[in-house]
């Protein structure tokens, strides 16, 4: 009687350490599961590119009216270079341009922008627009941007021949929009997975002590 007493106590032992063991498992796959799916979620939580419209006022050029355009591809609370600059409009005056709207090439001098909490705090972009040889333009925008010099402390828009609108930028948001910004998401999917492999170390680790 004793034999089978101890016998029933052993498998009623056996019985609970396989359930513990199988609870253990279906909450190291629950744990693995929500892990890889938080993952998948800041991988593909799209980045946002922001863009911006521009004016710039003649006052100490030789060519009165406005020229307008529009700065594409920056990021926000960071230093950014924009994927695409168009002028839309400039002075019916100017003569020897491209009609607008068209776009502006980086030159290579400068293409940077600081943003702050969705405000262009900083800028210094310096580019060309080549319709054919007799028509061409060139673009030098500085914000708090003393390195760039674009006639002083302001900026400029010219035919590069003998026109030219300078005085100051400012910039207009326009809504965000979900862009095409290279490795969005790619830094989240880093952390957690990085996260869920010292998890699933420190599991090894506690199964093996």
């Amino acid at each position: 009687m004793k034999y089978k007493i101890m016998s029933l106590c052993r498998l009623y032992s056996d019985y609970v350490s396989s359930k513990r063991t199988a609870l253990a498992a279906f909450k190291s796959k629950t744990l693995l599961a929500g892990a890889f799916a938080s993952a998948i979620v800041l991988a593909t939580t799209p980045a946002y590119a922001l863009s911006f419209n521009f004016s710039m006022t003649n006052i100490d050029g030789n060519v009165s009216g406005t020229v307008t355009g529009l700065i594409e591809g920056l990021k926000d609370n960071m230093d950014s270079a924009a994927t695409d600059v168009t002028v839309q409009s400039y002075p019916v005056g100017m003569t020897g341009m491209p009609a607008a709207p068209f776009a502006v090439a980086p030159s290579g001098i400068a293409n940077v922008f600081t943003v702050t909490n969705g405000l262009i705090t900083s800028a210094a972009f310096y580019g060309f627009a080549f319709a054919d040889p007799d028509l061409t333009s060139a673009l030098c925008i500085a914000v708090s941007a003393p390195q760039l010099g674009c006639g002083g402390p302001t900026s400029f828009f010219s035919n590069y021949v003998d026109q030219v609108v300078l005085g100051p930028v400012t910039f207009t948001a326009v809504s965000s929009v979900p862009g095409p910004i290279a490795g969005a998401g790619i830094p989240g999917l880093i952390l957690a997975c990085g996260g869920l492999l010292g998890w699933m170390r420190r599991r090894k680790q506690a199964a093996t002590a």
